[in-house]
């Protein structure tokens, strides 16, 4: 509802008054209502509208103060008064909420002053109560739940005071054409204004905004009158306006809104503050009153919006002075997901001096920010503003300051950048190796490794100054690394990324995968042994799982080849692993280790971008370890009818430690082992080997051949024979062990199925030189190609014959006199790829702390293998490290795979993990000259040495 006082019209708020929610008392100069209590209250639960325009009135003069005093007769109320001073119909102008209770009560005192502008004649004053609570100068028109409102008349009379007449302009130095916003100021009440604004130009407006055509300094008069007279204010040279203007810019951004507050409401150069109207005003240009700024001085800046929500802030500045603003060079600051924005900018010495250029700056809330964000980007709940700044000359001596793209380098080679303010215009370097330079930035190269002081002398009109940065660059040229592929994350999120590493002497904290990729393989080297198990710590972002791989350039050709993935850990935010570097690892020469991490499932190669995570350089500089070893087997014979084979241990350095797989299912720890085999067939054998807690394996394919029998087969007297299949076996001519027969044309064919070459080797040869002859033929008959007709007592071809396929035959042809001993060899072949068959082993089946070293030893060369530990855990190295974290015992599988098949080896129950396996050790005692107790931590027993012990 609403009510009237002379032509006005007032909200008519509703309350609840019919609980004794009301205002008993007001008295306010002759306004005595008391004993009401309230008005239009009705009845509970039947509430009337608890509003009153009680009619009452009196008198009051500007600038004149009154008591007055409130009180209820029930419970406690907060009070509220407002005053309609310029008589508008509303309560919502400054100065009109003229006094609230300090909390909820019920009476109180205090007093009103007429303000000097209040508008002679009558106006409405209002007095509100509410229950229990303070009242808010924006509620003179809320509806309450519990309380009342009751409105009185004033009539305001004016004083005897002329006007003392005042104003202000928002600025004053602006450019031609600007339009510049005046207020009065004067403290009475005002009937009329004329200004004169010393261009000619004027206005009767209280307020008005006028603008200026040309540059010069202007004189302001304003001549304001009442009631009592006038009275004029003239301020001299009041207004500056500059030469020369801004020029256009080359767009006009769109923008829009549908909240309040977003957008740039306040922007903050040095000291220059600019408060301006929120993204419902759209594009804003401010550029009438440019910020004086010095070039060469760095400046600090802050951009904000008046709402608590993130936003990506943007500035630029046309440092030529052009009006085409250019997003990639002349983009000076950015800060994305923040609610305000702060920072610094440095104004070049390349800046246009002593004329206005355009200064844009920008706020769009954190969702709605353009994909290409340039200074002519439209946008949604977002807001550009333009703002401007003259560069004036620096005439100060510069402050000499510079830095590096590296202080630390592998290769020598630093990109030196000066950072001297006060605009230098000459530069003298000395970069502590015997060379300088004299350009502003220059690029050098260090020929030697050390540590190297480096000056630099900054000069201009004005005087010059000096810098040394001691011990400044570190050049260690033997940790250059070849370079490697290079990667980039595609699309960061969230925290993915690699937040620290720890392995041995080195805790790199980074900052994650917005960083991208990060190559820090000169700064951090580590040296590490081979063989030797370093404990490593990955750490990825809390918030989601990745998947961490670690490589290594084993043999330092810039690529990261088949073998070089050393570590695999899969779905954690926290990778605890062993880095352990095998013994064909070069050494001496740094080698780069990379480091990748990305969402689960990513299966990254060494190349591949990551998707949200990140990939990290370092370095490794590799040594041998005093107990590597390095395996090596032998037989006594790779061709058995028995199956009894001898193996010998060949490794070097003493292992203390053998395990052998012999390719049939079988295994030994003795360290030169007798095996009999119980089929025949072809055999991989792999020996690992252990030293001190470092291990080899040695692996040799298709080592073994078991054949059928041990008799030898031999060439026919004519004719052709059954062709030879088996894979391994003997053959002599056709005499066996005695010499062979004249006239013989026998042919022989070896052809082993599934085999893919054969080897045949001679013990002995001798056929009569020139007359008896034996031929080979690389294939199944005699029409394939020639390898080679022998005859005398030289072994053919040194003694070893192979073929391109899989067959060989032999064709022995002797002469009607004279007979000789013939041949005796053996045969060999390579078979065809076939599934492996999968075998493993681990460092320990009984673990304490629950890290477990598993190796491979499956055979049939397997290139890819998939892990479970039955542990939820999994990995697809070939030899991986596990980590337990509860007590229990676990199944293990192994599934071993090549291009022909798979085969699955799952050990029940293999891994046993609690504290009954935690080592227990021996305290020092005084004096260990005459005793020892070994293996000391142990896992059972132990074993105590008292080598001549003094007896007592």
């Amino acid at each position: 509802m609403t009510s009237q006082v002379l032509g006005q019209v007032y909200c008519e708020p509703t309350a609840d008054c019919s609980q004794n929610d009301h205002i008993n008392d007001f008295v306010f100069r002759t306004i005595t209502n008391t004993n009401t209590n309230g008005s239009n209250c009705g009845f509970w639960p039947f509430g009337g509208t608890s509003y009153i325009n009680t009619g009452i009135q009196t008198n009051v003069t500007q600038g004149s103060n009154y008591a007055f005093s409130i009180a209820t007769d029930a419970r406690p109320q907060g009070f509220a008064i407002w005053a309609d001073w310029n008589s508008d119909g509303d309560f919502n102008d400054a100065s009109e909420f003229v006094w609230a209770s300090p909390n909820a009560g019920t009476s109180f005192s205090g007093s009103i002053t007429i303000p000097l502008k209040a508008k002679p004649g009558n106006t409405r004053l209002r007095v509100r109560c509410i229950r229990g609570t303070t009242i808010s100068s924006n509620q003179s028109c809320t509806n309450f739940n519990s309380g009342e409102t009751e409105d009185y008349t004033l009539i305001v009379a004016a004083n005897s005071q002329i006007p003392q007449t005042d104003f202000i302009a928002n600025v004053t130095s602006a450019t031609p054409n600007c339009d510049l916003q005046f207020f009065d100021k004067t403290p009475q009440y005002v009937t009329s204004y004329l200004w004169d604004f010393g261009d000619g130009g004027s206005s009767t407006l209280a307020n008005p905004v006028h603008s200026y055509s040309s540059a010069g300094s202007y004189p302001v008069r304003l001549t304001a009158t009442n009631v009592n007279g006038n009275s004029t204010e003239t301020k001299t040279n009041y207004i500056s306006i500059g030469g020369v203007g801004l020029p256009s810019a080359n767009c006009t951004p769109a923008c829009s809104t549908i909240l309040a507050g977003l957008g740039v409401t306040l922007f903050e150069l040095g000291t220059n503050s600019v408060s301006s109207a929120d993204a419902n005003a759209g594009y804003e240009d401010l550029s009438c009153s440019p910020f004086d700024v010095t070039q060469g001085e760095t400046y600090p800046i802050s951009i904000q919006s008046s709402q608590t929500v993130l936003q990506y802030y943007r500035m630029w500045i046309d440092w030529n002075g052009d009006g085409f603003i250019s997003n990639s060079s002349e983009l000076v600051f950015s800060q994305n997901n923040v609610q305000s924005a702060s920072g610094t900018i440095n104004i070049p010495s390349s800046a246009v001096l002593n004329t206005p250029i355009r200064v844009r700056v920008a706020g769009v809330y954190y969702l709605n920010a353009p994909s290409s964000f340039t200074p002519c980007s439209g946008m949604s709940n977002g807001q550009m503003e333009d703002h401007a700044i003259i560069v004036r000359p620096n005439t100060k001596p510069p402050k000499s300051d510079f830095s590096s793209d590296v202080q630390n380098s592998c290769n020598g080679d630093v990109q030196f950048q000066d950072f001297s303010t006060n605009v230098p215009t000459q530069w003298t370097w000395s970069f502590g190796d015997g060379n300088s330079s004299n350009a502003q930035n220059p690029h050098h190269t260090y020929a030697s490794s050390g540590t190297f002081n480096v000056q630099l002398i900054a000069t201009n009109t004005f005087g010059s100054d000096t810098i040394v940065k001691n011990s400044f660059v570190t050049v260690t040229l033997a940790n250059n690394v070849k370079p490697n592929c290079s990667v980039t994350t595609l699309s960061h999120t969230s925290d993915y990324g690699i937040h620290y590493v720890l392995l041995q002497t080195m805790n790199k904290i980074t900052g994650g995968g917005e960083e991208g990729y990060q190559d820090y393989s000169c700064t951090n080297n580590l040296q590490l042994m081979k063989q030797t198990k370093y404990p490593i710590t990955i750490k990825t972002g809390d918030a989601n799982r990745e998947d961490v791989n670690v490589w290594v350039d084993l043999d330092d050709n810039g690529v990261f080849g088949s073998g070089e993935l050393l570590i695999n850990s899969l779905n954690k935010n926290t990778h605890n692993d062993t880095l352990l570097i095998p013994s064909t690892a070069i050494t001496g020469n740094a080698v780069r280790m990379r480091i990748s991490s990305d969402f689960i499932g990513s299966n990254l190669g060494p190349c591949d971008d990551p998707t949200f995570g990140q990939v990290e350089d370092y370095s490794l500089t590799l040594s041998n370890n005093p107990d590597q070893v390095n395996a090596d087997l032998s037989v006594d014979s790779n061709i058995s009818c028995t199956g009894t084979i001898n193996f010998t241990d060949q490794s070097s350095n003493s292992p203390t430690s053998w395990m052998w797989n012999f390719g049939d299912g079988n295994t030994s720890t003795l360290q030169n082992p007798v095996h009999t085999y119980s089929a025949p067939g072809t055999y991989t054998v792999s020996l690992q080997v252990s030293k001190g807690g470092v291990s080899d394996q040695a692996i040799r394919t298709n080592l073994v051949h078991v054949i059928s029998n041990c008799r030898a087969d031999t060439i026919p007297v004519n004719g052709s024979a059954q062709t030879l299949t088996d894979c391994g076996g003997r053959i002599q001519d056709s005499g066996g062990n005695a010499d062979y027969q004249n006239n013989t044309d026998g042919i022989r064919t070896i052809s082993p199925a599934n085999a893919l070459s054969l080897t045949l080797t001679f013990n002995i040869f001798d056929f009569e030189s020139g007359l008896d002859s034996l031929n080979i033929y690389d294939g199944p008959n005699t029409s394939s190609p020639l390898i080679g007709s022998y005859s005398g007592n030289s072994l053919p071809n040194g003694g070893v014959i192979s073929s391109t396929g899989n067959s060989l035959t032999l064709w022995q042809r002797t002469n009607p006199s004279g007979v000789a001993s013939g041949f005796d060899a053996s045969w060999t072949c390579v078979s065809a790829p076939s599934a492996p068959q999968s075998f493993f082993e681990a460092d320990s089946t009984q673990s304490c702390s629950g890290r477990v070293q598993f190796t491979d030893l499956s055979s049939n060369a397997p290139d890819q293998w998939a892990w479970n530990f039955g542990d939820g855990g999994g990995s697809n190295l070939q030899d991986p490290l596990h980590q337990y974290i509860s007590s229990g015992f676990y199944d293990v599988r192994l599934i071993a795979k090549n291009s022909i098949g798979s085969d699955t080896l799952v050990k029940t129950a293999y891994i046993q993990v609690g504290a009954a396996f935690c080592a227990v050790g021996l305290d020092e005692l005084p004096s260990q000259n005459n005793w020892s107790a070994y293996p000391n931590p142990t896992n059972g027993e132990i074993t105590l040495d008292l080598n001549e012990f003094e007896k007592h």
